[in-house]
């Protein structure tokens, strides 16, 4: 799917001149597609189930687009006064998506005039619509050079007002350059990440792993991109984890604690507010850093899971995606007295009846054999990373 589509939740209002809505549309899932008319007119259609598409011109429009790492947005038609707001949109797709419509309405060129409507009238043929054409560099470059002025799509501030903001001293936050590409736009997925993403977008249950430095993180961050936020939940065993993916704990979202109760005594819990609340509206839930979370405990969410989400299915019906490394941490669990926290065996994983039929990737850039595995140990017996015992030792994957 490129750019000029987008599925989504979307509310179309139209206003009278009071202010009063005179029409208006709900879907929860929707489609917008940028499209052009003969006459080169430029519309965004949103087509949805059961109902008839609706085509809606883009000219002398506003766009709101403060809260577009949410996946909400907002294009305001003034001269027809209709507001289309957006929510629930991937947000990687909703900034592209407007980054076409802010491109293609400041860069592109006045090649023909419009039609006049006697022409049109006149004419046999039916108003046809064709797909929006790709964005061009040179599209790209009379947009950046636009950018100061005042356009279609954001309109200059006064002059007034900013004199004033230069006087007090205060700058805002700076508003994202539609015109701009993706800070990681240049990155490009290779094939094992593209396949992840594939299998994630399309609802299967996924878990991938790889050493540090094969693109864990970037990829993580795509996909929590590549998904509906309203429904996607990203969490990870750790604070610091969560922080970075811009996620929260487990522990938060599952609403148990440590699980140190039985498990009815957790389900107890699970079923009041907030908790009942995420379990039920989240689809994709994402775990970062699974390596540290124990095999008890994860098996005690799932049947939390299917309890609250009054669904038989592994984990109540949501789509796992799991990430992490069983090379690094192992899970923080009470040990007994005198017991080692880090296994010996040649196995560092565990396969448990929720995540079986899901698809297992590993990212294999850094060799990671027993020559691997011989060599760190040397280092921590040399007291490299430390003479204590019960230092991490890594074993052969098999």
């Amino acid at each position: 799917m490129d750019g000029s589509v987008i599925t989504c939740s979307v509310n179309i209002e139209w206003l009278d001149k009071m202010g009063t809505i005179q029409r208006k549309l709900q879907h929860k899932a929707a489609t917008l597609r940028l499209i052009r008319n003969d006459a080169k007119g430029m519309f965004v259609e949103v087509t949805a189930a059961k109902s008839a598409p609706v085509r809606l011109e883009l000219k002398g429009i506003s766009v709101h687009k403060k809260f577009m790492n949410e996946g909400k947005a907002s294009i305001k038609f003034q001269n027809i006064n209709c507001t289309i707001y957006i929510s629930n949109a991937p947000t990687s797709q909703l900034m592209g998506f407007l980054r076409i419509i802010f491109v293609k309405m400041t860069g592109s060129k006045a090649e023909n005039p419009n039609t006049s409507l006697r022409t049109q009238l006149l004419s046999n043929k039916p108003n046809q619509f064709t797909e929006i054409s790709p964005v061009t560099n040179l599209e790209v470059d009379i947009a950046k050079a636009k950018a100061s002025k005042s356009t279609d799509t954001t309109p200059s501030p006064l002059a007034r007002k900013r004199k004033l903001a230069l006087k007090e001293g205060s700058r805002g936050p700076a508003a994202k350059k539609l015109y701009a590409p993706s800070p990681t736009e240049k990155e490009l997925l290779d094939i094992e990440q593209k396949e992840v993403l594939d299998a994630c977008s399309s609802g299967q249950n996924v878990f991938f792993t790889g050493s540090a430095g094969t693109g864990k993180s970037f990829l993580l961050r795509k996909i929590i991109g590549a998904l509906p936020p309203d429904v996607t939940t990203a969490t990870a065993s750790t604070g610091v984890a969560a922080c970075h993916i811009g996620g929260i704990t487990l522990h938060q979202f599952a609403g148990i604690g440590g699980g140190d109760y039985g498990l009815e005594r957790c389900k107890e819990l699970a079923s009041k507010p907030p908790a009942v609340t995420l379990w039920r509206r989240c689809k994709h839930l994402i775990i970062d850093e699974i390596s540290m979370v124990d095999g008890g405990y994860f098996e005690k969410i799932e049947a939390v899971a299917r309890h609250v989400r009054k669904n038989d299915k592994p984990f109540g019906g949501i789509q796992l995606i799991l990430c992490g490394d069983f090379f690094q941490l192992p899970p923080v669990t009470k040990s007994a007295p005198g017991a080692r926290i880090y296994s010996t065996s040649s196995t560092t994983t565990y396969v448990t009846h929720a995540f079986t039929d899901g698809i297992p990737f590993a990212f294999s850039r850094v060799i990671r054999n027993g020559s691997f595995a011989r060599e760190h140990n040397k280092l921590c017996m040399a007291g490299v990373c430390g003479s204590a015992p019960g230092n991490p030792r890594l074993c052969q994957q098999k």
